[in-house]
Parts: structure tokens; C-alpha cells; sequence
């Protein structure tokens, strides 16, 4: 068999946006999460860490991004069809402090009705700041990657972090 390498592309705003039209968005699709009607999203791919079980190796060795303007039209075009929840797919949604809270800030002012959102992160790429951002955004909660609370096994999975930054 032949391996076929190609580059990945870096701007992902280039990639047409998911055509919602064509779904019967009835109730078979999204997921039912405390009562809200919640779809998945993607706002970014792949991650810079070097853990050895991400998607990297499928997604690219570092991170890459929708605009927070490209993130913020599909948010608007899923309420559209009813959906009032999203839940980021992203490899770690926090990954560029700066971007998430642009991206927090974009969903509080442009957004023409409050939605709630979930996501996963690293216990490294947090603080109180950012938190306290991210829950007046309407973030519900954030699932922390924190895999294992031993130094060792931490080091050999290539997690790049310690037991204690993942205990504050």
C-alpha cells in the first residue's frame, strides 16, 4: 500500500460551512443534554501538545482555527434550526486564551439569543478569568483532559503537565 502525505490546510474558514439546509433537522439529530436541544461544532482542529493518544496524527501537529466570526454565523445559522445548546468538539477548546475569549465575548454581544455550550480543555490552559468569561458566555461546563493524577504515567503518555496542575 502507498502513503499519500499532504499538507493540512491552515486557514479553516476556506472550508464551506456545514449546509444545515439539506438535513431534516428534526429531533433525530443533535443530542438531548439537560433539556436543550445541543449540536455538535467544531471551531478549531487537532492540538499543539504532544500526548501520545490525540488526534495529531490524523488532524496535524498543531492547532488550527475557524475565525471567531466564521464560529460565531454557524452558531447563529444551528439556532436557526432550533438548536439552543452546542457542545465543542475541539481537541482542547481553550487552547488560545486570547481567540476563546474573543470568541466568549463575540457570543455575549452578536448572538441574537443566549445559548449554553460544553467543551473540553486542559487544567493548564484555564483561570479564574477565563472561567468566569466563559460562564457569562453561557458555557455550562468544561471537561478537564486530566487523563491520570501520577507524575509518571502523566510523563509517559507525553501529557505534557503534572499531577499538580491538575489539582488546582
Amino acid at each position: 500500500s502507498k502513503f499519500i502525505s499532504r499538507s493540512y490546510e491552515e486557514d479553516l474558514d476556506k472550508y464551506p460551512k456545514p449546509a444545515l439546509d439539506l438535513l431534516p433537522l428534526d429531533n433525530r439529530y443533535g443530542i438531548n443534554q439537560e433539556g436543550e436541544r445541543t449540536m455538535t461544532l467544531l471551531s478549531s482542529r487537532s492540538c499543539n501538545y504532544n500526548c501520545f493518544f490525540c488526534t495529531k496524527d490524523i488532524l496535524g501537529p498543531k492547532t488550527r482555527f475557524h475565525s471567531t466570526d466564521r464560529t460565531i454565523e454557524e452558531i447563529k445559522d444551528l439556532q436557526k434550526h432550533g438548536f439552543n445548546s452546542l457542545y465543542f468538539l475541539d481537541d482542547c477548546f481553550t487552547i488560545n486564551k486570547d481567540r476563546t475569549i474573543e470568541l466568549a465575548n463575540k457570543m455575549i454581544l452578536q448572538l441574537d439569543a443566549p445559548i449554553t455550550y460544553r467543551g473540553v480543555t486542559r487544567a493548564d490552559k484555564v483561570d479564574d478569568k477565563l472561567l468566569q468569561i466563559l460562564k457569562k458566555s453561557g458555557m455550562k461546563t468544561i471537561t478537564f483532559g486530566i487523563e491520570h493524577m501520577n507524575d509518571e504515567v502523566l510523563k509517559k503518555t507525553q501529557k505534557g503537565t503534572t499531577a499538580d496542575i491538575n489539582r488546582k
